[in-house]
């Protein structure tokens, strides 16, 4: 996607400048995905299952709380970006954080989003 980030912007135009957005929209929700991700496939409550239900529930963890996703991933890019500027002891105390901040924000929704509630809900491969 960065590729096609760079070649869109380069070439110009109408199309250059739309492979540029799309581009630049396929970067954002990758990172927002890749954050969400993490705490789920490594979630200790969930151990056993298969990659693609983890990812499923990922997926359905992004769209029902696209706005907490969002704004997730909005405080952890500025964190990061301040943390690399600085040395390298906040780099890794800021990564840290990061991982515990995700986590503290992704099980309890995975974990809302999985629950049956009164009925037979949302099942996710089992």
């Amino acid at each position: 996607m960065r590729a096609t980030l760079s070649s869109g912007d380069a070439t110009g135009g109408l199309l250059g400048w739309s492979l540029a957005t799309f581009a630049a929209w396929g970067l954002v929700a990758s990172w927002i995905v890749g954050w969400a991700a993490w705490p789920v496939l490594v979630d200790p409550a969930r151990p056993g299952r298969p990659l693609g239900n983890h990812l499923r529930t990922t997926l359905l963890l992004v769209v029902a709380h696209p706005v907490r996703m969002a704004g997730l991933g909005a405080v952890l890019a500025v964190l990061l970006a301040v943390s690399t500027i600085a040395l390298a002891a906040l780099v890794s105390i800021s990564v840290a954080y990061t991982t515990l901040v995700v986590t503290r924000f992704v099980l309890p929704a995975a974990d809302r989003l999985e629950a049956p509630q009164g009925g037979p809900g949302l099942v996710l491969g089992g």
